[in-house]
């Protein structure tokens, strides 16, 4: 059985009742991530050791959020309430969180079809 559907832009609008995200481990959001950063909320991620648990540590750094991944679970925790605890530092990076994240490589669409069609071109060139 399935609840009620939600909008695409309700769905978002609730990220305005967000301080922080907290990821998800051994398995990252992704998904969820990039959704909480576009909409100003930063996302405290577990440093993961797969490829797939790794994602949230490359979202992070791709954003200029390296210090939002923790290294273990004390350290998540510790990160939690550190940041959850520092109001007017969690208000200024939120205030500009959205434009940061629109400038990273995450977002930046431009920028990744460049790389995308300048790798093509280089595999053409020397098969």
């Amino acid at each position: 059985m399935h609840g009620p559907q939600t909008s695409t832009a309700d769905h978002l609008t609730t990220y305005h009742k967000v301080d922080i995200a907290l990821d998800t481990f051994p398995y990252p959001g992704v998904t969820t991530s990039a959704e909480a950063l576009w909409m100003g909320v930063p996302v405290l991620s577990l440093k993961g050791n797969s490829f797939l648990s790794r994602t949230a540590e490359s979202i992070a750094h791709n954003t200029g959020l390296p210090e939002w991944v923790a290294t273990d679970e004390n350290d998540y925790i510790a990160k939690a309430i550190a940041f959850a605890s520092d109001l007017e530092h969690l208000g200024k990076l939120r205030a500009g969180l959205r434009q940061q994240a629109l400038v990273s490589p995450l977002f930046d669409a431009p920028r990744f079809a460049r790389n995308f069609e300048d790798a093509l071109w280089e595999m053409w060139q020397t098969r």
